[in-house]
């Protein structure tokens, strides 16, 4: 099967689970709409009253009003990963999110062995840039520079923050990379960049510029 035939196939499997429209299963997209069909769709989810008065107890036992977290928040990339994420911060993620993690799951098993987890969860590979783990790992390392070579990050003053608007990018690339690739933390216990034990700066920005075409 290519790439088509495995998105007809899930639409049409979708349906068999209760998704009336053509929402990607494990998007946040279906996260909402499994959130709105909770404040009125007793057929498919007779145990929404329970459920929503469970979510308040724990929301508050979970002091989500006090740490600024609103049930709409996406906290993850994908709602598998709010799960996950769930489970090493503690907090119980809302309903809708676990309820959309079944679903995809549902369809993964009706199609009996013609749609991979990939396939379902995170849909096809990408040419140039892999499966979703590769596209995540790129992401992670490749995009967090990008967040901190456009200036953002933890910068103590407005005069540090000038000088580095005014550095050029391997400048920036050079920093980066000296603080682990993780400058704010870095900065937050006044950890001293290392520019002697660093990747090859110029190999990482040959990577990060691909990167950036890819993901434009």
């Amino acid at each position: 099967m290519d790439d088509n035939d495995k998105d007809e196939l899930i639409k049409q499997l979708s349906m068999f689970v209760g998704c009336e429209m053509p929402t990607k299963p494990n998007s946040w997209e279906r996260v909402e709409e499994i959130r709105e069909e909770l404040l009125t769709d007793t057929d498919n989810y007779p145990w929404r009253a329970e459920v929503e008065e469970l979510w308040e107890q724990l929301s508050r036992a979970q002091n989500d009003e006090l740490m600024k977290i609103d049930r709409q928040d996406r906290c993850a990339e994908t709602p598998l990963e709010a799960l996950f994420s769930g489970v090493e911060i503690p907090r119980y993620q809302p309903m809708e999110v676990l309820a959309s993690v079944k679903e995809a799951f549902d369809i993964y098993m009706l199609a009996q062995g013609k749609l991979t987890l990939e396939d379902v969860f995170f849909g096809p590979m990408k040419k140039g840039v892999g499966n979703y783990a590769a596209r995540r790992s790129k992401k992670s390392t490749y995009g967090d520079f990008d967040f901190y070579a456009r200036g953002g990050g933890l910068f103590m003053t407005v005069e540090e923050r000038d000088a580095h608007e005014n550095m050029s990018l391997e400048s920036k690339a050079i920093e980066y990379l000296a603080y682990g690739m993780n400058p704010e933390i870095a900065k937050i216990y006044n950890k001293a960049p290392d520019y002697h034990n660093i990747p090859d700066p110029e190999s990482y920005l040959r990577g990060y510029r691909r990167w950036k075409r890819t993901n434009k």
